[in-house]
């Protein structure tokens, strides 16, 4: 339960780090991870929520949260569908990270500019065409 009360979990992440701190029966971890879905103190569609609007809130784009959801588990199918209700705000945190890292100087100015900003920007998980349309329109 301490577990639980400090953030929201993904089934396997909790089931993880149960085994870690030495639950070894199976049978039991699963009985009792079903039951704090039932109960409601565990719901793989909170822990999606918190989990993306904690690393929106970092300036990560989709394609960097998708894998990192990726790594926690979580069905591709369950994060592309958690991710599409952010749909209509990644130019706005792509841009809102770039003008952190980059501030005021964020106009690209020269080819070594685009492409520090064009590599900024991929590693942060954002799609080309979005980098694309937003560093090439400001170049303008």
């Amino acid at each position: 339960m301490d577990l639980l009360a400090r953030r929201e979990h993904g089934r396997a992440e909790l089931e993880q780090k149960l085994r870690r701190k030495g639950v070894v029966d199976a049978a039991l971890l699963d009985r009792v991870l079903d039951q704090l879905e039932s109960d409601g103190l565990l719901s793989e569609q909170r822990f999606l929520d918190a989990y993306i609007r904690s690393r929106i809130n970092a300036g990560f784009g989709p394609l960097k949260i998708s894998a990192e959801l990726r790594q926690k588990n979580i069905a591709d199918s369950a994060a592309r569908l958690a991710l599409e209700g952010y749909h209509d705000c990644w130019h706005d945190v792509m841009l809102a990270a770039r003008h952190k890292k980059f501030g005021h100087q964020g106009s690209v100015k020269d080819r070594e500019s685009l492409a520090r900003q064009f590599r900024f920007l991929l590693y942060r998980g954002f799609p080309h065409n979005l980098i694309q349309q937003a560093l090439f329109k400001s170049a303008e």
